[in-house]
């Protein structure tokens, strides 16, 4: 296997999005469709839900400032992710 700069802008948002939900990538304990966090994380970003579904140890007694943050960090993981190449930080013109 090669690592390239998508794979590692992958492995990125992947990792941020565990920080930011508290959740494994893979976890067979959530719903069948939401076994996979990157699938369930586009859906939720599609649905303008991400706040509901970050850690709660994170955003209990957090400042606007932070779950605004927050917030970035999660749309930037998710945007990885992108429906469309043109989309997504993985694009070469993004890199």
């Amino acid at each position: 296997m090669q690592l390239t700069d998508r794979s590692n802008i992958y492995s990125f948002g992947v990792v941020l999005l565990e920080l930011l939900t508290a959740k494994r990538a893979i976890d067979f304990n959530r719903d069948e469709e939401d076994v996979n966090l990157v699938v369930y994380m586009k859906r939720t970003f599609n649905e303008e839900k991400l706040v509901a579904v970050i850690d709660p140890v994170l955003k209990d007694g957090a400042s606007e400032v932070e779950l605004e943050t927050m917030k970035a960090m999660g749309e930037f993981g998710c945007r990885v992710f992108g429906r469309s190449a043109a989309e997504s930080p993985l694009n070469e013109r993004s890199c």
